[in-house]
């Protein structure tokens, strides 16, 4: 399952070879918070996947090779083909033993054309930046993940916070879709759905939650608004 190569328009736009593919739904994202917690994650996937989450990225650059594909199994089943979005982060080993939709590149990570020659064509291929200059770079993959927009603790200390501004900028450099992470809320999603992303990614929004199900519901109802 593969993202059209531009926010509604087929690859014939974007200049690429690539098959045309139907656009993906990006417009709320789980990733997962680096704990480790196989239990807590699993349980927190399901509450977000019912309260709207169309997808989860899985972070868990703590675990081991083995721990890593048990876990992205098992939220297979929040999550499964054709219904929700499985994403691996940088593990594309991983991805592909788990029958992930696709794999989220760091962008110190492989280059996106090396990674694509690694996972076929069926399988989608996301990666993060943090700058316009990444943004502009990230030729060959799907869509990308664009932040932090606001102050997060994931990135408190290493990143300057980018603001809606800069979710504007991103989304006019470049023909992919573009998802905003950082510090994100409903109020913030609305923001950032007016300003042309294609979705919102949250950590601390679902995980901090007393209600993932709930916040998820707000989370999605928000941008949609924001959307129009």
């Amino acid at each position: 399952m593969r993202a059209a190569c531009g926010r509604g328009r087929g690859t014939s736009a974007c200049g690429s070879n690539r098959p045309e593919f139907p656009v993906i739904d990006l417009r709320l994202l789980l990733v997962t918070d680096g704990s480790g917690d196989r239990s807590r994650i699993e349980a927190v996937a399901g509450e977000a996947r019912r309260g709207g989450a169309v997808g989860i990225q899985v972070r868990e650059p703590c675990l081991s090779g083995r721990a890593l594909l048990d876990l992205a199994r098992a939220l297979r089943t929040p999550f499964p083909p054709g219904k929700g979005l499985l994403l691996v982060n940088d593990r594309l080993d991983v991805a592909l033993a788990s029958g992930a939709d696709g794999v989220q590149l760091g962008w110190r990570s492989f280059d996106p054309r090396s990674a694509r020659s690694l996972l076929g064509p069926g399988r989608l291929l996301g990666v993060s930046t943090h700058s316009l200059e990444e943004v502009r770079a990230a030729e060959g993959a799907d869509f990308l993940i664009f932040g932090p927009i606001h102050e997060t603790p994931s990135k408190r200390g290493l990143l300057p916070a980018r603001g809606i501004e800069g979710i504007r900028r991103a989304v006019s450099a470049t023909s992919l879709p573009v998802v905003a992470i950082g510090g994100i809320d409903p109020p913030r999603a609305r923001e950032c759905a007016r300003a042309g992303a294609s979705g919102v990614a949250c950590i601390g929004a679902f995980f901090s939650a007393r209600d993932p199900e709930a916040a998820a519901r707000d989370l999605l109802a928000s941008f949609e608004e924001g959307r129009g």
